[in-house]
């Protein structure tokens, strides 16, 4: 039986196994994901709990004719959980953010404070040896105590450091990595771009099996040469359709050759890549000391880990 989703003019069949959608708990009618307007992070948020809870739902879907509101929780103390944890994973972010801006803040304070040292101790030598008068020896040694207009000039380079490393973190957010996917060999980068984009368009509606992704940009990254299919770099408009091509990576089992040799990864700033090596190379000690276990890095883009494998079973 094919259950249409309820929205106008929408024609999504809620009732495939990969289709994102909930029941109106007063209507009985279902709703796709698009047509609910629940967001995606809440959409799974939902859905994990309700399956948590066993039979017994967590939290209810009530469409908008009947009810003003989308969600409606039943049991208050799990929701508050649920929320406790992703107030958890952005104070975390932010405390990142703030430890870099400390670190920077820190080394000027230092600077500084061992300039007025470095100075006091060559006033009172100058003095002891010239038997100067203390405001003279002050007027003369404190040209080279840094200014007030200098102090700030080195904090405003501390803040702009720090906001320019946020920005480059947030656009490493809403992108992706392409590995081994095939590169035009047009005479012109016109050519070339608009055929990248036009692979990433079909990788995901195809392979992945989203019907659509806004790009905000893509580029090749490296010198051209023809031959040779440099890394793929894809940004795209929100952080949503990032986290929705990377959980659906695993469609790629079933879809076509030319989408399934492609390797796509989170775009890693050089912390995570040195993370990741280090579980690489740890994992790969493991199994050479093993004689019936393997050890890979598996999990997902945001969090790798090593999981244990015996060998007969890999």
């Amino acid at each position: 039986m094919v259950n249409k989703c309820a929205g106008k003019d929408c024609n999504v069949n809620t009732s495939t196994a990969r289709s994102k959608s909930m029941e109106c708990e007063q209507c009985k009618k279902w709703y796709c994901i698009e047509c609910s307007k629940i967001p995606v992070t809440v959409f799974d948020s939902i859905i994990t709990a309700n399956k948590n809870k066993e039979n017994v739902s967590m939290i209810i879907f009530v469409c908008s004719h009947c009810h003003c509101g989308n969600v409606v929780p039943e049991n208050p103390s799990q929701v508050m959980n649920i929320i406790k944890n992703d107030v958890a994973d952005i104070k975390r972010e932010i405390a990142k953010v703030l430890k870099e801006i400390n670190v920077n803040s820190t080394e000027i304070k230092t600077h500084v404070d061992n300039k007025i040292v470095e100075n006091t101790n060559e006033l009172k030598l100058e003095y002891k040896l010239h038997k100067k008068s203390f405001a003279d020896v002050v007027q003369n040694t404190c040209k080279v105590i840094p200014s007030m207009e200098t102090i700030n000039k080195g904090m405003k380079q501390a803040l702009d450091s720090s906001n320019l490393a946020s920005k480059e973190q947030d656009i490493r957010d809403r992108s992706i990595m392409f590995f081994y996917c095939v590169e035009n060999t047009a005479d012109l980068g016109k050519d070339r771009k608009n055929d990248d984009i036009s692979f990433v368009n079909d990788f995901v509606t195809e392979g992945l099996h989203i019907p659509t992704v806004d790009i905000e940009s893509s580029v090749r990254i490296g010198r051209y040469e023809k031959e040779k299919s440099r890394p793929l770099k894809v940004t795209f408009t929100n952080r949503s359709d990032q986290i929705k091509v990377l959980k659906n990576l695993g469609n790629l089992k079933v879809a076509d050759q030319k989408f399934k040799k492609c390797m796509v990864t989170m775009d890693r700033n050089m912390t995570q890549r040195e993370d990741l090596r280090k579980l690489v190379k740890e994992a790969k000690e493991k199994s050479e000391a093993s004689t019936d276990k393997s050890y890979v890095v598996r999990g997902s883009a945001f969090r790798p880990y090593i999981m244990e494998v015996i060998k007969n079973q890999q």
